[in-house]
């Protein structure tokens, strides 16, 4: 699978388990409010039930007293006990699982498992209480139910979600395929005609003695769309195998060699601080990439007369220039990706996601810091 279809896979990834967990969250609430809901209504009816017996268990006493044959012919529903209790005796109707037992200090009730009405404002205590297990088993199916149902609408939803989010995606990826496809193929026919290009130049300068300001400016164009092209090329390359002991601090040293032209003309100050002699292991290439970029970087969107400040030490490289602040430090590793800023600065948005790309394949960390007119990247093994 090439790197275009894992960013966007990805995306989609991403997409689809943003929306997943939306759903989750407004599932979750809906369920629990029904479960609730319906818990309570329950509850709430079988008080109401207990209430209405009591209520008549009371009225039966007032007009014939505590009458066990008529009490004992009372009709209870199922897992309902009564209990009437004076300071002497006690009589229990159904009482189920020796629900309660009264003393002349106290009442003891099994709350967790019972839906109790008591009332003790009279010369005896009447408690009528129901037993929840019916109930229980009632909301563990609801239970069963319920996350039955949303484990399904997830399912569904997630599906359609990925099938939807594809389909408006696939124009996207396809328009980047063809860009990418596009700045290969001008990365391809181009480099012929510029190594000419490059060749005459040298023999005009160096063979021939010729000095011109023009000369120098062709000479500049030409190294920087010999570094896009590399860039470009480098965009759909397989990472390397090959590894090699480097020198930081000499890759360093080498690349603002090449790049002295351009600090001349933006008349920038370069401070190289070196506490360490870092050795990294990896293709040349890469890293002279890596560099290169962050570098290029550096000086392109520094002032003129600004200050690029690199400080090399045993756990990481820096490259700090003064220059506009990065409005989106999340994005300016993306491919293509262009700050407003840039304005009329040369550049199509590649350089920084290539750097992230061979961090990623050597395992280093990059960060971005942007305040106070300081834009600074570092680089951690």
């Amino acid at each position: 699978m090439s790197k275009e279809l894992d960013e966007f896979h990805s995306l989609r990834l991403k997409i689809v388990l943003f929306i997943q967990f939306l759903i989750f969250l407004v599932l979750s609430i809906m369920s629990y409010s029904v479960y609730l809901s319906y818990k309570n209504q329950r509850i709430a009816e079988i008080q109401e039930n207990n209430k209405t017996i009591y209520l008549d268990i009371l009225q039966l006493i007032d007009s014939e007293g505590v009458n066990l044959k008529k009490l004992i012919n009372y009709n209870l529903p199922n897992n309902t006990t009564v209990c009437i209790a004076d300071r002497a005796n006690t009589v229990c109707i159904k009482n189920e699982d020796n629900f309660i037992s009264f003393s002349k200090q106290s009442t003891k009730l099994e709350e967790e498992s019972y839906i109790i009405y008591s009332n003790n404002s009279r010369a005896y205590s009447i408690v009528v209480a129901t037993s929840t297990k019916e109930m229980r088993k009632e909301l563990k199916k609801l239970r069963f139910s319920i996350l039955f149902s949303d484990i399904l609408v997830l399912g569904l939803s997630g599906f359609l979600a990925y099938s939807v989010f594809g389909r408006l995606l696939e124009p996207i990826k396809r328009s980047r395929d063809k860009l990418n496809q596009i700045l290969q193929i001008i990365s391809h026919d181009i480099r012929t005609p510029i190594s000419i290009i490059d060749t005459n130049l040298y023999l005009l300068k160096v063979k021939s003695g010729i000095k011109s300001k023009n000369l120098d400016n062709i000479e500049k164009n030409v190294k920087y769309i010999k570094a896009l092209l590399k860039n470009i090329g480098y965009l759909n390359e397989k990472p390397s195998n090959k590894r090699e002991e480097i020198n930081i601090n000499n890759i360093i040293k080498e690349i603002l060699e090449r790049f002295n032209p351009l600090i001349q003309q933006k008349r920038l100050t370069v401070i190289v601080e070196e506490k360490d002699n870092p050795v990294l292991k990896g293709d040349y290439v890469d890293f002279d990439i890596l560099f290169s970029n962050l570098i290029d970087n550096a000086i392109k969107y520094s002032y003129d007369g600004g200050r690029v400040e690199i400080e090399i030490d045993g756990k990481s490289i820096s490259i700090t220039n003064t220059g506009p602040q990065i409005a989106d430090k999340d994005k300016v590793f993306k491919k293509y990706y262009r700050e407003e800023s840039s304005g009329t600065i040369p550049g199509i948005g590649v350089g920084l996601s290539i750097v992230k790309k061979i961090c990623n394949n050597y395992n280093l960390k990059v960060d971005v810091y942007s305040e106070n007119g300081l834009n600074r990247f570092t680089i951690r093994p």
